[in-house]
């Protein structure tokens, strides 16, 4: 059966995933690297996006499920996968210029439950990722505050004690900020984190 179950279409300087029968992405990944996205598409490669960031006029990340990261250099028109199959989810993308990037997400593990963050750093606009080693909590989203200057949230860390964190390295290294609530789910940038 060919089916194309979530396209992502880019124009412009706008990223667009349309949900057209359920949040999966079914690509073909040919032996090359490339993921065709046309209505010919047969189920290989698997996974919901969660979060896509056009880098420039013709690069394009999108990351999701499964240590999923996909690269457009075409303006959309064919996809590589850039990293693939992991047990956890990348959840946000952001790039602080053309070539220096972070990722976010991580993992639940099954009997202990214990939250697990995931941080990959690319200093070369997507091409090729590094894992950042730490002991942080699950994260389900960055952004920029300054040039350098990442926040990123998500689930709460019994050991730092909180579920905020910053990075005033581009994402090498983060350090904890103090909040007094739970996990966070969500965050914009023109007002202040509230909890209540």
């Amino acid at each position: 059966m060919f089916a194309l179950r979530r396209s992502i279409f880019v124009t412009g300087f706008t990223c667009f995933v349309v949900w057209l029968l359920n949040p999966t992405l079914f690509a073909e990944v040919r032996s090359n690297g490339e993921v065709a996205t046309s209505q010919s598409v047969r189920t290989v490669a698997d996974g919901t996006l969660h979060d896509c960031q056009i880098v420039s006029l013709d690069r394009t990340l999108a990351v999701g499920d499964r240590g999923l990261i996909l690269l457009s250099v075409n303006g959309g028109k064919n996809w590589t996968v850039q990293h693939h199959r992991s047990d956890t989810s990348l959840y946000d993308v952001h790039f602080e210029n053309e070539f220096d990037g972070c990722i976010v997400g991580g993992s639940i593990e099954p009997f202990t439950h214990r939250s697990r963050g995931t941080i990959l750093t690319s200093n070369d606009g997507g091409n090729t990722w590094q894992n950042v080693e730490s002991q942080l909590p699950r994260l389900l989203g960055i952004r920029s505050l300054s040039k350098r200057h990442l926040i990123a949230w998500g689930d709460w860390s019994v050991l730092y004690q909180s579920a905020l964190f910053e990075s005033f390295d581009n994402g090498k290294s983060w350090s904890a900020i103090a909040i007094p609530c739970g996990p966070l789910r969500s965050n914009t940038r023109t007002q202040p984190c509230r909890c209540y």
